[in-house]
């Protein structure tokens, strides 16, 4: 099988896009499929990682100003032409859509989409969305071809082998998380506006606090990759505080089996930590991110801090003080059973 997969990761929508992606990618290839990514290196991207992880990679060209949708289409499809012909285009990407899909038709067999925006347009052949379905509109009502195979909800979530591995050694939160002893910091592969540096200043806060009250030290493990322009302020505080500063790192799952609670995004890293039970405290950095940030709070599966330009260090402060053992276990609980 030869799929094709059209995906950016970049400060425009984060690289979770390129993560899943690759989780599903690398997977395929292990039963004996062809993939090949298409992607821009926009600002902050996470290219590398399909480079990283052994996988032909075209750069289309970065233009000025926003994505034009039918120059992109025109680009991807003069590569569709010069390659083996596709059983499978796949794309990932917010800001190309119908028009787009409509596009490549002709240059594909079969169309696939992942898409956590519910509101969309789709001519597509099957169609993924890893999130909640609140009230079934993520089912799409109209905005699909009747044929379209609709995968909705987490079970169906794009994580890497290593995942359902550490789930089954960690199955069910008892004995883990009684208190907050280790503590995990990665907001993205990419950009993170910032987030990074801004929330290890309030852990700063607590973990001060923590010693005045002659509590054990935090242990800190914090993942931040070389396109975060704060790198230098991180490292020299993770030296000073004893913690651990992770580049792009492949071994995040252990991490997160390992950690008592998460600092993170809203992105698809949600799956990653419900799927291993992690506590987290969600901060939202994008506009996709949002309604499922704010339905998994509702589920109670994690603590919403809103949005990243909205808070402070002392934010994170008060919200990591706010927490005990009995509510990190029943944030875990419920985690896991999503």
């Amino acid at each position: 099988m030869n799929l094709v997969l059209r995906a950016d990761g970049g400060l425009a929508q984060g690289a979770g896009h390129l993560m899943r992606c690759l989780s599903l990618a690398s997977a395929l290839r292990e039963r004996g499929a062809v993939c090949r990514f298409i992607g821009r290196a926009e600002p902050g991207h996470a290219l590398q990682l399909v480079a990283d992880a052994g996988f032909a990679l075209h750069h289309l060209p970065v233009e000025p100003g926003p994505l034009d949708e039918a120059a992109d289409a025109a680009a991807t499809a003069a590569l569709l032409q010069r390659w083996p012909a596709s059983d499978w285009l796949l794309v990932d990407h917010y800001r190309l859509g119908l028009a787009w899909e409509q596009a490549l038709r002709p240059w594909v067999r079969r169309l696939a989409v992942i898409d956590d925006l519910s509101d969309r347009a789709h001519d597509a052949d099957l169609l993924l969305d890893q999130n909640l379905d609140s009230g079934g509109l993520r089912q799409r009502p109209g905005l699909l071809p009747a044929p379209c195979q609709r995968l909705i909800g987490p079970a169906y979530a794009l994580l890497r082998p290593e995942f359902a591995e550490l789930r089954a050694q960690h199955a069910g939160p008892a004995g883990r998380h009684t208190a907050l002893r280790r503590l995990l910091v990665f907001y993205t592969a990419g950009h993170d506006l910032g987030e990074t540096w801004k929330a290890l200043q309030g852990v700063a806060g607590f973990a001060a606090q923590a010693r005045r009250a002659g509590l054990p030290p935090l242990q800190v493990d914090v993942v931040a990759g070389p396109a975060n322009p704060q790198q230098a302020e991180i490292s020299a505080l993770c030296t000073q505080w004893g913690w651990t500063l992770h580049g792009q790192t492949p071994h995040i799952a252990q991490l997160m089996a390992e950690a008592d609670l998460a600092l993170g995004a809203g992105g698809a890293s949600n799956w990653e930590r419900c799927a291993l039970g992690l506590p987290a405290l969600v901060t939202v950095l994008a506009e996709n991110q949002a309604a499922v940030a704010q339905a998994l709070h509702q589920a109670g599966a994690v603590r919403c801090l809103g949005w990243g330009h909205r808070l402070s260090a002392a934010d994170y402060h008060q919200a990591l003080a706010a927490l005990d053992g009995p509510t990190l276990q029943a944030l875990a609980k419920r985690a896991a059973t999503l």
